[in-house]
């Protein structure tokens, strides 16, 4: 059966750039190289993806639909070498070990960096909260 589907078009085009893309830039530069343009913005959840036909498809429908974690964030860990240096710091990771961590564990691991950095940082709506406290605006 020979058909024609954006979908399957699109998710290719991915696979293609993934291969190759070392950062964001060459990985949306190698996407528009294929017919697609990438909306990807930090405001939004999800990566867009859209032909030159006006097709549009998301990162998490590609990701469902063909079983491949494409997700904004697991590209912005693969982008950012994050896996890279997170590899001998995964728990049930050795150093000499040639093995790479699974995604989950990486995931995990990045996870768990950025709740570490959030915490050490002050909230800002803890600060808001104290300056409500000490107006007598809330017990």
């Amino acid at each position: 059966m020979d058909y024609d589907s954006f979908l399957v078009d699109c998710a290719k085009a991915v696979t293609e750039v993934l291969k190759t893309a070392g950062n964001k830039e060459e990985f949306i530069s190698g996407m528009q190289n294929r017919g697609w343009n990438v909306t990807w913005t930090e405001k939004k959840k999800h990566i867009t993806f859209q032909n030159e036909n006006g097709d549009k498809v998301r990162d998490s429908n590609l990701s469902k639909t063909f079983n491949m974690d494409i997700s904004k964030e697991s590209l912005e860990v693969r982008f950012l070498g994050l896996i890279g240096q997170a590899k001998d710091a995964v728990p049930g990771n050795s150093p000499k070990s040639e093995k790479k961590p699974s995604l989950r564990k990486q995931l995990e691991f990045y996870k768990t960096e950025v709740k570490k950095r959030k915490q050490t940082e002050p909230a800002e709506h803890s600060r808001e909260n104290q300056k409500r406290k000490n107006k007598g605006q809330i017990r």
